[in-house]
């Protein structure tokens, strides 16, 4: 058999094994997801990151709300950054709760972020509620509210928030320009939130006992890319094998 063929046949599992060995590092690592959509000034459009963000989010851009091309990108706020914005711009007292924050920002054509854009028409957000959601606000979706940090006055302000109970969405308008938003829940006085069942007692386990000097004892992450990488080469050197004897009986 020529050697060219055998390195071609050779290459095919070996390239399966990096897509494994790939796969498995992807699924262990965790990021921001985002979603963005050119905005084309002359054109109506409407982003949606459903599935792509924590927060089920759209956003309707009118007609010249843009004077030029805009990559629009909603993403995902963390928590370390939420509560970096808490510190600085406390919840309003008619806010008990803020829940999956959201940031709604725009770049040029270039791709240099927008400071600030200004909006000359009002675009419209829409977010999806869950159960979750509902049970923080006392059980009744009507007190949800989209909020939006004004960064310059560093205050949290509810926005006039439309109830699509059917579409299990909540909906405002926003004429400013973009920011950081979440969902708030604004309880009337005297409301208290729904109580949640209180966690389930921990079983005790046993105490690991740490390896001795010099030994070494790799990580669960580690563990499971050795067990890919390993039946990646099982599956290589059978395939391998495969070809050997199919070339002997020809």
């Amino acid at each position: 058999m020529n050697s060219d063929n055998r390195t071609y046949k050779l290459a095919v599992p070996v390239s399966l094994v990096i897509l494994f060995v790939v796969l498995a590092l992807m699924s262990m690592s965790s990021s921001v997801w985002a979603a963005d959509v050119t905005i084309d000034p002359t054109k109506a459009a409407t982003l949606t990151s459903t599935g792509e963000t924590a927060a089920n989010v759209s956003v309707s851009v009118p007609v010249g709300t843009f004077a030029s091309t805009t990559q629009l990108t909603v993403n995902d706020v963390t928590t370390s950054a939420l509560e970096a914005s808490l510190v600085n711009a406390p919840l309003p007292s008619n806010i008990q709760e803020l829940r999956k924050p959201f940031e709604v920002k725009a770049s040029d054509a270039n791709g240099a972020l927008l400071s600030s854009p200004t909006l000359t028409q009002c675009i419209t957000i829409t977010a999806t509620y869950d159960a979750d959601d509902v049970t923080a606000a006392a059980g009744s979706p009507s007190n949800l509210r989209l909020v939006r940090l004004d960064s310059r006055l560093n205050v949290w302000i509810p926005l006039t928030t439309q109830l699509l109970q059917h579409l299990g969405t909540i909906q405002a308008q926003v004429c400013s320009t973009l920011s950081t938003f979440g969902v708030g829940v604004s309880l009337p006085p005297g409301v208290e939130p729904t109580p949640t069942a209180p966690p389930p007692t921990p079983v005790p386990t046993a105490t690991p006992v740490p390896p001795a000097p010099g030994d070494f004892s790799p990580s669960s992450s580690l563990l499971s890319l050795l067990l890919v990488a390993g039946l990646g080469l099982v599956i290589a050197g059978a395939f391998y094998i495969g070809l050997g004897r199919k070339e002997l009986e020809t």
